[in-house]
């Protein structure tokens, strides 16, 4: 975790990463995250000999769970819905959000999240 959330942001917005960029790869922690929450609910049906696969699992949900739980209420509500809840759903922001307001929030809770995970 980056501690100075200055130099972070600073670094970000200097940085050649679009938003479509750090969407991707918010979209591929989340892919990961889901997937391993999957998998800790049908655990049990796995041999004794996955445990050490299980442990990093619960490793890797715990620190995706304290990053969005860090996050600002409005980064972590974007975050929660665009990237956890929305399976189908990519146009779930239009009732909640102007165009100009949507991309704002998003970058902002991209770079909120991301703060945590470089």
């Amino acid at each position: 975790m980056c501690k100075n959330k200055y130099l972070y942001n600073n670094h970000v917005s200097n940085t050649k990463i679009s938003a479509n960029e750090k969407s991707k790869k918010v979209r591929l922690i989340m892919i990961e995250y889901k997937k391993a929450k999957i998998e800790r609910q049908y655990s049990s049906l796995f041999s004794e000999n996955k445990k050490y696969r299980k442990e990093q699992q619960e490793h890797y949900i715990n620190y995706i769970d304290e990053i969005i739980n860090s996050l600002s209420k409005e980064s972590k509500e974007f975050i929660i819905k665009e990237y956890i809840e929305s399976n189908n759903d990519s146009k779930w922001w239009m009732n909640v959000y102007r165009r100009s307001t949507y991309y704002k929030v998003r970058e902002s809770a991209l770079n909120e999240f991301l703060l945590y995970v470089i």
